[in-house]
């Protein structure tokens, strides 16, 4: 039976159900969890009309309004737990509806936290009076100890606005819902209580071994040169007298146009801020001030803030104190966290304003249900704070945190979050921040590399994601603000000999296959005249990326040209790069040799040595290995390989030197060019037709086809490739180079051995490719792939469209050529 007729048999049973059942039957839910399945007819005369042996009917007192009463929410939230799980939603309407109806005490809670769902969840273009509140609640045996309501808010284009309001959609969570009241009463102050926060700090301290073991280990990390601090109790820069001082730390947002005329260190004025009393507060920015006061609150003295510590037009020191951003948060005994406004001079809630957000408790009989504040994840993540590319680095990099948000106060460290919401105003003495439940998502967001990544590059993959997607008020910023999670990852003693223009020069070659996720928006980054982004690093462009295929080993040896006169040509020493048979980052490394050598399994031996003997990379040493694979198993044939290259190291050392003759063009500012000795070939793209059975059917990659019009690989999209899909073929040549090997899965219902006309329509689903068999002709598993960078041409220097991959087995039936590649 379909909703349309239960309605129209609801309309005929008065008898047995009323019109609130039939409203409730007929509300959709902009939310829906399928393991709550939304009560039926039957289901809600049980619900709402049966009689309870533990409640009873009619029990507000006269509290709540007809609606509200017929929800019998003590039945509902208590009594019904061990049932079947189930769902329901209710709609209460707009803010101002919901206001009319103020002297029922449940639609006094809904009021309140639907002012506080305004106040920090809606979308700059939805008016308040357009947002409909709905009340969707789950029960059962499936759902908390007792009942769980959410409150859902749309509007007319709700479509455009699910993102926003999906994300923050559990704002009235009364999963607090008690039978009996509680022993302590919960409740927010408006000016934060200092004595409770720090309860919170000396716990953590005392009783969380795991955070102590994180200080112990943070604090042999060596500060910069010339580490200064400032003295909140007498209002100055100081340097410490002893080393291991303790003093927070401070992560903010400057804003879009940071206000100049209040304090700011720099060579003019940083005598001045080092006199006793220096930091007057007239000058202070008002966000910084609060953050002093905090400080007083806190009991900490010693307070590490950017803005008044490193000298902006000192590039030495300023440089000095970038490169020392690890060991500066590393060792602050906390970082403070101002989640809240849009700059310096916004005034911090419960500090140097009265706090917005009211909580509120009422009692029906012996259910009492109290609103709740936004969770640490819709109060964090909604701030400005956390769009900004320096602040994501400076939550990495510090073990303990205090967040200070616009609703209330969060303590997070290793063992969990806590709140003050979550903390009773009375002494309840068994309390620990450890008792507070955190998701897993929750506490791997914060960490720097997550349980289990034994290598760097792993972690470098999930962060340089996330902090190429953020955003810098300046774009000269882009290398800076990566600085610290650089260091932290590959060189804690010298940022500047472990990376190039944001790339770690150990896993150098993995890192260069970097592209764009299908879909998400993407544009290349605003170029200024006083700083260089070369097209071959991820910082060039925008937006949300990924590294793709699998990395087994690199076919060329890249070199560093500097345009710096007197500056030398550097290798990029990559011999010890991570091995990656996988997409996923988080699977584990590969080996460069196993013994159990089989055609199912990826061993970056074998591939990189099947490459070399089809004359991939250059080396002449593989020339007579070719004839050697005829007739043997894969497993006899990883032993001869091993004997000559028993580690990935070995191989990558014998592979030819990249000599160029490289003429150093001018340049005002100091740009370091790309080069190497690399096989390319010529080729043709075309828009991927779109088909279900294709890697979850996306149209937003291109084909490589050979000049034959065979398809031979996939490429990923990029800004500066034609973007009109329109066109279904792309007439253009263009170069490629074979940079890598991987081995593939994808796309494999795409390739056969068929002309560009046999790939005209979008709907085909095509036979599986052929996959390169082993000496004995047992096709392997996973076919090997070239991973090639696709080219364009500029000034005489090439440059980086995007990346994708070829079939090893295509590609070496490809005219191919080895020449000296240039990349700006």
């Amino acid at each position: 039976m379909d909703s349309t007729m239960e309605s129209q048999d609801l309309a005929h049973s008065h008898s047995r159900i009323c019109q609130f059942c039939v409203t409730i039957l007929t509300s959709y839910p902009a939310f829906h969890d399928p393991r709550y399945p939304p009560l039926r007819l039957q289901g809600l005369h049980r619900c709402f009309h049966a009689e309870c042996t533990n409640c009873s009917l009619g029990d507000n007192n006269g509290t709540l309004c007809a609606q509200c009463d017929h929800l019998r929410l003590e039945h509902l939230i208590c009594c019904r737990q061990d049932q079947t799980p189930f769902s329901l939603t209710v709609r209460f309407g707009t803010f101002d509806t919901i206001k009319t109806t103020e002297h029922c005490s449940f639609h006094r809670l809904l009021l309140l936290s639907a002012h506080t769902f305004i106040q920090a969840f809606r979308p700059e273009h939805v008016p308040p009076p357009a947002i409909e509140f709905s009340l969707y609640i789950v029960s059962g045996e499936l759902a908390s100890t007792f009942g769980t309501m959410f409150l859902i808010g749309s509007a007319p284009d709700f479509s455009r606005c699910m993102p926003a309001l999906k994300t923050y959609i559990s704002i009235l969570n009364l999963h607090n819902a008690m039978p009996r009241p509680p022993s302590s009463q919960i409740f927010l102050s408006s000016l934060i209580d200092w004595k409770t926060i720090r309860s919170w700090i000396r716990r953590c301290e005392i009783q969380h071994s795991q955070c102590s073991s994180a200080a112990l280990n943070s604090s042999r990390m060596a500060l910069p040169k010339g580490f200064q601090l400032v003295d909140v109790l007498h209002r100055r820069v100081i340097q410490p007298e002893v080393e291991r001082c303790r003093y927070v730390a401070l992560s903010y947002t400057w804003g879009k146009d940071p206000d100049e005329s209040g304090h700011k260190a720099s060579m003019s004025t940083i005598r001045e801020l080092r006199a006793k009393g220096g930091l007057c507060a007239a000058r202070m920015p008002i966000t910084i001030e609060d953050a002093i006061q905090a400080c007083f609150g806190l009991g900490e003295r010693y307070i590490w803030v950017d803005r008044l510590r490193i000298v902006q037009d000192n590039f030495e020191e300023k440089e000095e104190q970038i490169a020392g951003m690890t060991a500066i948060f590393a060792r602050a005994v906390f970082t403070v966290i101002i989640a809240h406004g849009n700059g310096m001079n916004d005034e911090l809630p419960g500090i140097g304003k009265l706090r917005d957000y009211p909580t509120a408790v009422e009692r029906f009989n012996d259910l009492q249900i109290r609103t709740c504040l936004p969770t640490f994840e819709s109060a964090v993540t909604t701030s400005v704070w956390a769009t900004r590319g320096w602040t994501y680095q400076e939550k990495l990099l510090c073990e303990r945190k205090l967040y200070i948000t616009s609703s209330q106060v969060f303590w997070m460290c290793r063992a969990g979050v806590v709140s003050e919401i979550d903390t009773p105003n009375e002494d309840n003495g068994g309390w620990t921040a450890a008792n507070i439940p955190i998701t897993n998502r929750f506490s791997r967001a914060e960490l720097l590399r997550a349980p289990g990544q034994l290598e760097p590059f792993q972690a470098y993959v999930k962060h340089s994601a996330n902090y190429n997607s953020l955003s810098l008020t300046y774009s000269s910023d882009i290398y800076n603000a990566f600085t610290g999670i650089l260091c932290a990852l590959y060189a804690p003693s010298n940022h500047m000999k472990s990376s190039i223009y944001n790339l770690p020069l150990k896993d150098f070659d993995a890192a260069l296959l970097w592209h764009h996720i299908p879909g998400k928006k993407s544009s290349l980054r605003q170029r200024h005249a006083d700083f260089y982004i070369p097209s071959w690093t991820w910082s060039s462009n925008t937006g949300k990326l990924n590294m793709v295929s699998s990395f087994l080993g690199s076919l060329v040896k890249w070199v560093l040209l500097s345009t710096t006169p007197g500056v030398s040509i550097e290798i990029v020493d990559s011999s010890d790069s991570v091995l990656l048979s996988s997409d996923d980052p988080d699977e584990p490394i590969s080996q460069w040799y196993n013994y159990i050598a089989s055609p199912d399994r990826v061993q970056p031996s074998y591939y990189m040595a099947l490459a070399t003997a089809h004359g991939c990379s250059g080396n002449n040493e593989m020339s007579d290995l070719l004839g050697e694979f005829q007739g043997k198993p894969i497993r006899e044939l990883s032993g001869i390989i091993y004997e000559r290259w028993a580690t990935y190291s070995q191989y990558w050392k014998a592979m030819p030197a990249t000599d160029l003759l490289f003429d150093r063009p001018c340049s005002l500012i100091p740009v370091v060019y790309l080069g190497t000795w690399a096989q390319t070939s010529i080729v043709r793209l075309m828009w991927h037709p779109r088909h279900r059975s294709c890697n979850g059917g996306t149209a937003n990659l291109f084909n490589i086809v050979d000049p034959s019009g065979r398809l031979v690989g996939i490429c990923r999209p990029s800004p500066t490739l034609p973007q009109d899909k329109t066109l279904m073929f792309d007439t253009e040549t263009y170069k490629v180079m074979a940079i890598s090997v991987g081995a593939q899965t994808s796309y494999e219902c795409c390739f056969i051995q068929s002309s560009i006309s046999d790939l005209q329509d979008p709907s085909v689903v095509f036979d599986v490719a052929y996959p390169h068999p082993d000496g004995t002709g047992v096709p392997l598993m996973t076919p090997p792939v070239i991973n090639i960078m696709v080219l364009g041409n500029r000034g005489g220097l090439h440059f980086r469209h995007s990346i994708g991959w070829i079939y090893l087995r295509r590609w070496v039936e490809l005219k191919r050529q080895f020449e000296s590649i240039v990349l700006c």
